[in-house]
């Protein structure tokens, strides 16, 4: 129970013992104003404030006092009761705090995985482009090795299959058959 709330406890019940002592008191001290007029009005006035003290005193404060008394105890008998649910409640407040920050930690790292696989995507993609320019690099290049390769077998055949020394050997001969070789070997190969 919180220290205002033990306050205002306290404040309630001696405000209550307050009533029950002025209801108790009021009927015992009561003062009986006459008028100077005549003795019959005194009398009459001093016998109507003995019924309204005795009614009060016999009646009312009997009643008030159980009534003060049953207040009293049930604030008494609640208030540890009203202590525990306000604990509890506090404890359900707090576990209800801390499944809320579970959740937005959650939701924030969702967030950064999320921005994290995004980001990995677009650099996984730009290598994939990368490695596919290359590849088509790579291609056209070795296209043009091949094909310098081939012109230079043609070069090196009419230059070898016109010289009048080699001819007139065999040699050329022999250079053009190896040549024919080759170009079946590739064939088959390929």
């Amino acid at each position: 129970m919180t220290k205002t709330k033990r306050v205002l406890l306290t404040l309630l019940i001696f405000f209550a013992l307050g009533i029950g002592v002025l209801l108790v008191a009021l009927p015992t001290s009561s003062v009986v104003y006459a008028s100077t007029e005549t003795d019959e009005t005194v009398e009459t006035t001093a016998e109507e404030e003995k019924d309204w003290g005795a009614w009060v005193k016999e009646e009312l404060v009997p009643y008030a006092v159980l009534a003060i008394s049953a207040i009293g105890t049930i604030i008494i008998g609640v208030s540890p009761i009203l202590a525990k649910v306000k604990k509890a409640s506090d404890k359900f407040k707090d576990a209800a705090n801390d499944v809320n920050g579970t959740k937005e930690n959650g939701e924030k790292s969702i967030q950064k995985i999320e921005s994290f696989a995004q980001d990995a995507e677009a650099k996984l993609q730009a290598i994939a482009d990368d490695f596919s320019q290359k590849v088509k690099d790579f291609d056209e290049r070795l296209t043009r090795i091949e094909q310098a390769s081939a012109n230079a077998e043609k070069i090196t055949r009419i230059g070898f299959g016109n010289m009048e020394e080699l001819v007139k050997n065999g040699y050329a001969a022999e250079i053009e058959k190896v040549g024919k070789n080759g170009k079946d070997q590739e064939a088959t190969e390929s």
